[in-house]
């Protein structure tokens, strides 16, 4: 997570993040910080959010 916070702390720029495995505590924690998303992929490849800023994103785009 920390390599991502150049480009998250940008003004212009947002960060999403895809996993198979899952999220650790301390990654969700540090994601939430950076408002980065968190998304998980299913056995489709479908995304599912995993934070909040994944939950806007994913409903409202934003």
């Amino acid at each position: 997570m920390e390599c991502l916070r150049p480009t998250a702390t940008t003004e212009s720029a947002g960060c999403a993040c895809f996993s198979l495995a899952g999220y650790g505590d301390a990654a969700r924690a540090r994601a939430g910080e950076l408002r980065i998303a968190l998304f998980v992929l299913d056995r489709a490849d479908t995304p599912r959010p995993v934070n909040e800023t994944a939950d806007a994103l994913h409903t409202h785009g934003v």
